[in-house]
């Protein structure tokens, strides 16, 4: 063997295998760390603020099936509860309820978040001043300051493109977002009748707003959410 051929060949191996260790991927699949643009980790939160006067709110339960959020440039990235979560919404006025950690979210720019809701059952004190027909009760209608449950087949998937977005993500960050829901713009009784809606026609009204975590002023230590 040739030593001095063999010794030459040694800084260029060695090289090859610092280059190899810079990337902590797989070896059969790919590098996904410290590859470029890498990925980051959002931790998710869905909160509701101040209910309508009137019909009075006991309850308002709805399914989460989707949180996706769509960059400026590229593919979707969601996040997909299975069976999805049932969350009451009155409850979390003063809370929050938690909705997970999506983990390897390409780093990029997010431009907007949607939501899909589904299957809204809401219990109330019927304080208007009229009957409202499509509400369940004995009767088959809500009379004034009855208690009755309405279940109406809504669906739909809000988007959120207002502050805070959009939200750059860079490589291994950790960010957290909360999801708000504006109780009093997803329900309306007209002439008797509740409607339910999770994308309201009307311009500039809108189900959902977003804000990053930790909120302004919070107790929190430093890297919580």
């Amino acid at each position: 063997m040739n030593r001095n051929k063999t010794l030459s060949f040694l800084p260029i191996l060695l090289l090859t295998v610092l280059s190899l260790a810079a990337c902590s991927g797989p070896f059969k699949g790919g590098c996904t760390v410290n590859c470029g643009t890498g990925t980051a980790t959002v931790s998710l939160t869905l909160v509701s603020d101040t209910p309508p006067a009137s019909p009075s709110l006991l309850s308002y339960k709805v399914a989460v099936s989707s949180v996706v959020l769509t960059p400026t440039t590229g593919n979707a990235f969601g996040f997909f509860p299975n069976p999805p979560l049932v969350i009451d919404l009155m409850r979390l006025q003063s809370d929050s309820a938690f909705l997970g950690t999506v983990l390897n979210v390409p780093a990029t720019t997010y431009s907007s978040i949607t939501v899909s809701l589904s299957n809204p059952q809401i219990t109330f004190l019927n304080n208007t001043s009229a009957t409202i027909t499509n509400a369940s009760s004995a009767s088959g209608s809500c009379v004034v300051n009855a208690i009755c449950t309405i279940g109406p087949n809504a669906a739909g998937n809000p988007k959120v493109s207002t502050a805070p977005f959009p939200i750059t993500l860079t490589s291994s960050a950790k960010i957290g977002l909360a999801i708000n829901f504006n109780l009093s713009n997803s329900i309306t009784v007209t002439g008797g009748t509740m409607t339910v809606t999770f994308t309201p026609a009307t311009a500039g009204v809108n189900v959902l707003s977003a804000f990053n975590l930790p909120r302004a002023n919070a107790n929190l230590g430093t890297n919580q959410l």
